[in-house]
């Protein structure tokens, strides 16, 4: 895919880097000029064992960054995170910063959460500026502090990148309001770790007007760990369904199982065909209820056994919301 940029004469290539990809050294050889960190949680502990050592995966990303001081390199760095010191130090070169709570060069303040926008004030190297963008929540605020430390380290006048997240659409499956007719609010997002499900439910909190519906799956044969907690942090929504994402050759009834185990509240469903439970939260719905569906996002198919069969949350539930809404009223 570099390769091909190159061909295409585009000479700017951004790669979100996994730790997997870091311990295992495929990325050896990769020169970055800038590299990122937005934040850490649970994830991957069925490889990397412990919080600790998935921190210091990730940490090889500024380690190993080189110490050839010839040619201007970049750390961006989560000021509000706490391996933030830890990763400071672990470069020799320059690092800049971002966040929403701690003194960064990059802070946002005064941040307002809307149903279809966020604004906030940029505090930043180049003076203050008023930020309004289509990404939703407190995540895309860090995310977009990210993007935006980063393309300055590239050289970008803030000026124009203010100007330019605007205009930038939702991202397709993280927080994406869904269109639909009926009286609903409905939102997919990727969210597939506790710490994810938590940030999605809070970024509709400021506008719940009747209940939060919560949909959340697991895949199959993957880190189980992270299963209880998951839907510990679910139960902030008033409903919950618990269903699975990509089952793999797992049992539903053992992804169902190890979820349930984390639930805080008894009001919630075990689902385990998810087609069926994407149905279950639009049936069990009341107008002015918020949906957000998590874990597929902007996946259009499931993993079942080893084939991949279509399936579209999003799909399903606006065909099951004309139904039930459109067809009734």
């Amino acid at each position: 895919m570099i390769r091909e940029a190159l061909d295409k004469g585009i000479d700017n290539f951004t790669l979100e880097v996994s730790s997997h990809g870091l311990t295992l050294g495929r990325l050896w050889g990769v020169d970055f000029d800038v590299v990122a960190f937005t934040n850490l949680s649970h994830d991957h502990l069925d490889y990397h064992g412990t919080m600790e050592h998935y921190g210091y995966a990730k940490g090889l990303l500024f380690s190993q960054l080189g110490q050839t001081l010839d040619k201007p390199k970049y750390v961006v760095l989560n000021a509000d995170e706490e391996w933030y010191e830890r990763y400071s130090n672990m470069t020799a070169h320059e690092v800049i910063s971002y966040g929403l709570d701690a003194h960064a060069d990059f802070k946002a303040e005064n941040v307002e959460y809307y149903n279809d926008k966020t604004t906030f004030t940029l505090r930043s190297p180049e003076g203050v500026y008023e930020v309004e963008m289509k990404l939703l929540g407190r995540f895309n605020v860090y995310n977009a502090l990210t993007a935006m430390a980063s393309l300055f380290a590239k050289g970008m006048k803030v000026e124009r990148i203010v100007g330019i997240f605007r205009d930038l659409p939702p991202v397709d499956g993280r927080m994406q309001k869904v269109e639909m007719e009926a009286p609903l609010s409905v939102y997919i997002d990727y969210a597939h770790t506790p710490d994810a499900i938590e940030k999605a439910i809070e970024s509709v909190m400021p506008f719940k007007e009747n209940k939060i519906i919560f949909l959340v799956g697991t895949g199959g044969n993957r880190d189980k760990s992270k299963r209880p907690t998951m839907a510990e942090k679910a139960s902030i929504a008033d409903y919950v369904i618990l269903t699975t994402d990509d089952p793999r050759f797992e049992e539903y009834d053992s992804i169902l199982k190890d979820l349930e185990k984390g639930m805080q509240h008894d009001q919630y469903a075990l689902i385990g065909d998810r087609g069926e439970a994407v149905k279950h939260a639009i049936e069990v719905s009341e107008p002015g209820d918020i949906i957000i569906f998590a874990g597929k996002g902007h996946e259009d198919y499931q993993i079942i056994e080893n084939t991949k069969y279509p399936h579209s949350d999003k799909q399903i539930a606006i065909e099951e919301s004309r139904t039930k809404y459109v067809h009734h009223s």
